[in-house]
């Protein structure tokens, strides 16, 4: 029989219990209430706990200047593959601006490129606002592909790593003009970039 809230109940044959059940009874309902009032000052505990993590943290954290339609450049801080010699003489920020989508908590969706592998979820703490009102010379565009066999293709500026992919042998390149993209493609894309292949191996 589950326990009542009420712990003044008592069944109506209570009185013919003996005396023993009636005490172990006792005991049970003693042994409720005193787990019932750990439990309270448990949670009552941990909400305060984490209310201080969460005022130390915004005492380190930038207010967002942004939001939802606008556009911000992403910190590319710890990312694991760039074009330069080390991360210190990379960018700081992706050349590109991307649209934000939505906000969740935190954390804001980017419109990405189609091809972009890594999530598309970025704490507001990786974004930085695009003011759209860059100085002479600092608005940066998108290289437009070449049209080859009514294919488009991107110039290749550097390859950076190869690998062997279910048997295949496959390439990660920086293209001209865009963000490293951490994606490998088939080697035979690159037919028209037989130099840079070439120099990679060498």
């Amino acid at each position: 029989m589950p326990l009542p809230f009420d712990w003044e109940y008592r069944t109506a044959d209570s009185k013919s219990l003996a005396a023993k059940e009636n005490l172990s009874r006792k005991d049970a309902q003693d042994m409720a209430i005193t787990l019932k009032n750990y439990t309270d000052t448990a949670r009552e505990s941990l909400k305060r706990t984490q209310d201080r993590m969460v005022r130390q943290a915004n005492k380190h954290r930038r207010e967002p200047d942004f939001g939802t339609s606008d556009k911000a450049f992403i910190i590319k801080k710890a990312w694991s593959f760039t074009d330069r010699p080390s991360d210190k003489l990379d960018f700081p920020f992706t050349r590109l601006s991307f649209k934000i989508k939505a906000m969740r908590l935190y954390s804001y969706e980017l419109e990405l490129l189609e091809n972009w592998k890594m999530s598309r979820l970025f704490h507001a703490d990786r974004l930085r606002k695009d003011s759209n009102n860059p100085l002479p010379g600092q608005e940066y565009e998108r290289p437009n592909p070449e049209i080859i066999d009514d294919d488009e293709e991107w110039e290749v500026e550097n390859i950076l790593s190869s690998r062997i992919h279910y048997g295949k042998l496959q390439y990660m390149v920086q293209w001209r003009g865009w963000d490293p993209n951490p994606e490998y493609y088939n080697a035979d894309n690159f037919i028209n970039a037989p130099l840079k292949i070439r120099e990679f191996h060498e």
